[in-house]
């Protein structure tokens, strides 16, 4: 049996991640055709199985693998076990410094739905050009 006629042959394990299986219609030129996905929720078990198991080491960087200050949540979706040894650095930019938030008066309230967006449209299309034009990257 292919694996994924058994991955719809089969229930889900309790206490385990689901898998999710879905049909799509396809309208071809000769009528209609179906296709049948199926994929799992979780990405921890194929991960844990084809790279976690495989590898010797694993170096895994964003900016954004922290959640509440930990790595619980990452370890969790990831497949990794929790003495897996995570180390959150400090940016090297100063972002408080980096940028600045100027807010326009606006003529019309957002919950003007139509005249807001024509405004802020307006707004950057003139504003913009200005901006990219000062625009120093370093």
């Amino acid at each position: 049996m292919s694996w994924l006629a058994g991955s719809f042959a089969r229930l889900d394990e309790l206490g385990k991640s689901p898998t999710a299986r879905w049909v799509v219609q396809h309208e071809t030129l000769n009528g209609v055709d179906y296709e049948c996905c199926s994929s799992p929720v979780s990405v921890a078990a194929t991960l844990q199985e084809h790279l976690w198991q495989a590898c010797f080491g694993a170096l895994i960087t964003s900016a954004t693998l922290t959640a509440l200050g930990n790595f619980d949540r990452l370890k969790q979706t990831l497949g990794l076990p929790q003495d897996t040894p995570c180390e959150r650095l400090s940016s090297p930019f100063d972002y408080y410094q980096a940028a600045e938030l100027h807010i326009p008066k606006m003529r019309h309230e957002p919950n003007r739905i139509d005249e807001h967006t024509d405004e802020v449209t307006d707004f950057l299309n003139a504003e913009l050009p200005k901006l990219s034009a000062s625009l120093v990257l370093i």
